[in-house]
């Protein structure tokens, strides 16, 4: 059937071409960037990216053959950088907004957004829904989205906020009085407070937003699509081998994550 073909140099080309792109891809560098006024997600120690964030996308970004430099900056910052197609982003949720200008992972955390106030309110305004406060000041992060709920509020009016960069800043100003309460993901909360032995604050336990944070890439980023299709697949290698779930241990202590 292939008399007078020269067979074996002709497989030899098939299968250096079919190699070709694997290689090229894994020959190429690219920035993971992270933003640094979330602790202990996503924040700066000693120059370097810290939290949880950062110790997940790197584990996945290990087992991807790409030459990768890890970068933080502040938040808008990394945005921009990101969206110009510098290098990834980690760390983020999806939006109209950024659907429109970059390809997302699967999500690998889900946030659970909640309100921290006072324990010594009454018991049926820390049970009552957020649509229901009025009034109240809200500590939020500078450059942070936080879903429909808090944005509604916001404009509506029902609400004003007191933007600042970090979560220990809110709690700060919430002990002293100059806030009424602060939002936060619960993991974060729950860690915040009992870090501090503090009995004084209260966790309200209704779900403001759940939010699944993503590894994005700039749709005008080289191979945008191949690098978020092998990001996919490291992050479904580490929920199968239990490394994913060994970070989360880790990064909670003893008390495991929390699950509501």
């Amino acid at each position: 059937m292939f008399r007078g073909v020269n067979f074996c140099p002709l497989l030899v080309v098939l299968l250096l071409i079919l190699l070709l792109p694997s290689r090229v891809f894994a020959e190429e560098k690219i920035d993971v960037l992270f933003y640094d006024n979330y602790f202990p997600y996503s924040y700066e120690e000693e120059g370097m990216p810290a939290g949880l964030f950062v110790e997940l996308t790197k584990k996945i970004m290990d087992s991807i053959p790409l030459k990768v430099t890890y970068r933080i900056y502040p938040f808008k910052r990394a945005m921009a950088l990101g969206k110009q197609g510098t290098g990834l982003v980690s760390g983020l949720y999806k939006n109209p907004e950024r659907q429109r200008n970059f390809d997302f992972s699967r999500p690998y955390y889900t946030e659970n957004i909640v309100l921290i106030s006072d324990k010594r309110l009454p018991e049926t305004l820390i049970q009552t829904e957020f649509s229901s406060i009025k009034g109240w000041r809200i500590g939020l992060l500078r450059g942070m989205s936080y879903g429909p709920a808090i944005d509604n509020a916001l404009k509506n009016g029902t609400i004003t906020e007191d933007r600042v960069d970090s979560d220990l800043l809110n709690y700060k100003k919430l002990k002293l009085g100059r806030i009424d309460g602060f939002v936060i993901d619960r993991t974060s909360g729950k860690k915040l407070i009992n870090e501090n032995n503090d009995e004084t604050l209260v966790i309200h336990p209704e779900s403001l937003t759940h939010a699944g944070i993503h590894i994005v890439a700039a749709k005008r980023l080289k191979n945008s699509r191949q690098i978020i299709s092998q990001i996919d697949a490291a992050l479904m290698r580490m929920e199968q081998d239990g490394s994913y779930q060994k970070i989360l241990d880790n990064f909670m202590g003893n008390d495991g994550r929390d699950s509501n």
